[in-house]
């Protein structure tokens, strides 16, 4: 349980994710937290107390750092095991600020690729300091005490969280990038050496113990990782702003603590996502921190701290409790206590000091104790013994031209979706008058197929749940009344090359009853679900009518595998039509499909001394195919040549515009240098005839002071413009650099992110463009 120990009213609103605690003072403890005015507001903490009080720092004992950007980052940590005191890490849009907080000074300040979204402080890999190391735009860095960058790496898109901790069991630490474009990334140094693909974009990391993390994402999701696998996730209405790992039962097992945007306090069960406790508090929940406190023999107590500036401090007491209560500082006047149950039912509870122990604590509720992993049921069925249901997936392309003509004959384009039951009526607006359904299947698609064997028992209604698929999760198909059968088809669209787990469920019945019996089954689609395999190589269509261009891009490598796995690994990740050995020997084959959602070609061939070439005009799904195979034929090295000519195209007009930038960018500075001598000039001529009372000159030279000021507002304004567009640059070459690194696999991978990072820097188009194509090597 945990018991309150005191209110903290900073008096300044915190902006969430943006708290830490650390030693700034040895022996002392203080609060870090940026407010909404990016200042770094810095409060000691309160030593630990027998009572809980409310306590309001006076302004003179607040420290405030003015740091004159967005701070998007703040981190605590030491360089050195023997430093006395942290150092606080600050990340604004463009660089990273050390600060000394006793020194009062700064240690170093370091421009970084896209800014300084979040920093983790720690050491990784092999490498022996310690490192700040600082997620940005598509980029990883790590800087040591003396500021040089002995990591840098590239991701796939800004890293909003990090965590430092070995995920795999390998003895070294490991960094965990949360970034936008809803991947979980894990380094090893430069290496990515694992990726998870979640729903929306990650919001909140957390360690917990024996290589489990909690995350949470932005569209109110929070779960468990064990190594690479989930374990499970819970979803609610409110967004997760920060989770923490704490034992607060004193098992030695930490429980998941969790703040919300809706100011909800939750308590999970960490093996199975149970909810132990929950409570409403009034403003969102900014950070959740925990605090190892030396001036009590490191006796470790969190605190959840409110965007209103409400810091709030909570000692765990009585562990071998098994009730999960806490309780809450009610009356800052006398001791009273606010103690809520794990079923957030909560009483005033009079709190007096014992004669022995000083202190007492109430109690009042259970938790019943969590279901373990056995229980969970996935394939179930209230559906009678003698009638049996089946569902049957295929790729289907549907209107053969559908990708040539998108539009109507009109020439506009339909702003119906392709699934939407239209129907159309007599002109007297009769319900008779529909004349049924148009063809769901135009469109290529995923073509869901499910019936049950007795044609008595009709299905009316099919709900299936899934993640990254459909808005909201879940997606309901039922067909009109009259057009209810035991037969029920419609499309369905996956949007990434990645398997997606189903859970189907069917209601089934006969028409004169008033209730459904209910059918359960979970299927997992295959990686490549949405590629239609085509009979005839070079085609885009089931029956073409004219044969379509190869495409011009490939990657082509060489491994040692036979043929019959490579056909293997290809009825498992695509859904093939016929027998595969019709399309190749043990001299070689070849498989062409087409893509059900844009019409993109794609072509496997693989020869019998392993050379494998994949053909395709997108770089994403190659690397996709690339990465499917290196797992199924489990490839640890993989060198290939990777020729994209329309990716790499827009490689020059992206360098000519950050040459521009760096060109205006030097030109703009030294304008505002000559302005400034200016306006300092004009200013002490102003403030000379005030002196001199000659009214209309003073009037005069404010007034081209204000003119001036507008100047140079408007050349700031460009200026931002201006470096949004280069850090959108930056950002499209780093993505397109990770994309080609996906297209190797180990060490050629790793050696490609410091060869293409050399050629950015000396602005080296070609020299870039032959990295990506041929390799570091």
């Amino acid at each position: 349980m945990l018991r309150a120990m005191y209110d903290l009213q900073l008096q300044h609103m915190i902006r969430p994710g943006r708290a830490v605690v650390g030693e700034f003072t040895e022996g002392e403890m203080y609060l870090a937290a940026a407010n909404m005015a990016n200042k770094v507001v810095i409060s000691k903490l309160p030593a630990f107390s027998a009572y809980a009080s409310r306590i309001v720092p006076t302004k003179e004992s607040l420290q405030i750092l003015n740091i004159n950007q967005t701070i998007t980052a703040l981190a605590v940590g030491r360089f050195t095991s023997d430093a006395a005191t942290d150092l606080l890490f600050i990340g604004t849009p463009t660089e990273l600020v050390v600060y000394d907080v006793p020194q009062n000074r700064e240690v170093f300040r370091k421009s970084t690729t896209g800014g300084a979204s979040s920093i983790a402080v720690g050491k990784t890999g092999r490498i022996k300091k310690t490192l700040a190391i600082v997620g940005g735009e598509s980029a990883l860095q790590g800087f040591d005490e003396d500021g040089n960058e002995p990591l840098w790496t590239i991701t796939g898109d800004n890293v909003a969280v990090l965590v430092l901790f070995d995920v795999n069991k390998d003895g070294q630490v490991e960094v965990i990038a949360g970034c936008d474009d809803h991947q979980i990334r894990v380094f090893r140094e430069t290496e990515q050496i694992f990726s998870m693909s979640e729903t929306d974009k990650i919001v909140s990391l957390a360690v917990l113990k024996d290589q489990n993390f909690v995350y949470g994402l932005a569209n109110g999701t929070v779960g468990v990782y064990e190594q690479y696998e989930r374990r499970w996730r819970v979803k609610s209405k409110s967004k997760p702003l920060a989770v923490l790992g704490f034992d607060v039962t004193g098992d030695g097992e930490p429980e998941i603590l969790c703040g919300w945007a809706s100011g909800k306090f939750e308590i999970r069960d960490r093996f199975s996502g149970n909810l132990l406790f929950k409570y409403q508090m009034d403003d969102p929940i900014a950070q959740i921190l925990e605090v190892d406190d030396p001036r009590n023999h490191h006796e470790k107590y969190i605190l959840v701290a409110t965007a209103e500036g409400d810091v709030k401090a909570f000692a765990v007491e009585d562990s071998t409790s098994k009730e999960y209560t806490v309780t809450f500082l009610q009356d800052g006047q006398s001791h009273d206590m606010l103690t809520v149950d794990g079923e957030g039912n909560s009483k005033v509870v009079p709190v007096k000091p014992d004669a022995e122990d000083g202190e007492s604590v109430a109690s009042v509720a259970n938790i019943p104790q969590p279901l373990s992993r056995e229980d969970s049921v996935y394939d179930w069925s209230t559906v009678p013994d003698n009638v049996e249901v089946y569902i049957d997936v295929e790729p289907n392309l549907g209107n053969p031209n559908y990708f040539l003509n998108r539009n109507l004959p009109s020439g506009k384009a339909s702003a119906l979706p392709a699934d939407m039951d239209v129907y159309v009526r007599k002109d007297d607006g009769s319900m008779d008058g529909r004349i049924g359904l148009p063809n769901l299947f135009d469109k290529p698609s995923l073509k869901f197929t499910i019936r049950t064997s007795d044609a008595a028992y009709k299905i009316p209604g099919v709900v299936i749940f899934t993640e990254g698929v459909f808005s909201g999760e879940s997606y309901y198909h039922h067909p009109p009344e009259r057009l209810v059968t035991n037969v029920v088809q419609f499309p369905v669209t996956i949007p990434k090359n990645l398997p997606v787990d189903m859970f189907i469920t069917i209601m089934a019945g006969q028409t004169n009853r008033k209730f459904y019996y209910c059918h359960g089954e979970l299927i997992r689609m295959k990686r490549f679900a949405m590629y239609y395999h085509l009979s005839t190589p070079g085609t885009t269509t089931a029956a073409p009518t004219s044969p379509a261009p190869p495409p011009e891009g490939f990657v082509a490598f060489k491994v040692q595998e036979r043929i019959n796995r490579f056909f293997l690994w290809a009825s498992e990740n695509f859904f093939l039509r016929g027998d595969i050995k019709a399309s190749g020997d043990q001299n070689g084959g070849s498989l062409a499909f087409v893509s059900l959602r844009d019409g993109e070609q794609l072509v496997i061939r693989m020869t019998s001394a392993g050379e494998i070439t994949v053909m395709t005009d997108s770089i994403d799904t190659a690397g996709d195919v690339v990465e499917s195979l290196a797992d199924g034929l489990t490839l640890k090295h993989v060198e290939s040549h990777a020729h994209f000519p329309k990716a790499y195209d827009g490689l020059l007009n992206v360098f000519s515009q950050l040459d521009e930038f760096q060109t205006n960018r030097q030109r703009q500075i030294a304008d505002i240098a000559d302005r400034g001598a200016g306006i300092r000039a004009m200013l002490m001529k102003a403030e000379e005839c005030k002196t001199l009372e000659t009214w209309p000159e003073v009037k005069k030279y404010y007034m081209e002071l204000h003119n001036q000021n507008k100047s140079i507002l408007g050349d700031f304004r460009v200026q931002i413009e201006a470096h949004q567009k280069f850090t959108a640059s930056l950002k499209s070459v780093s993505q397109l650099i990770d994309k080609a690194a996906r297209l190797r696999v180990g060490t050629p991978k790793s050696d490609l992110f410091s060869k293409c990072r050399l050629a950015v820097q000396s602005r080296d188009v070609q020299l870039l463009v032959r990295l990506m194509e041929f390799g570091a090597s």
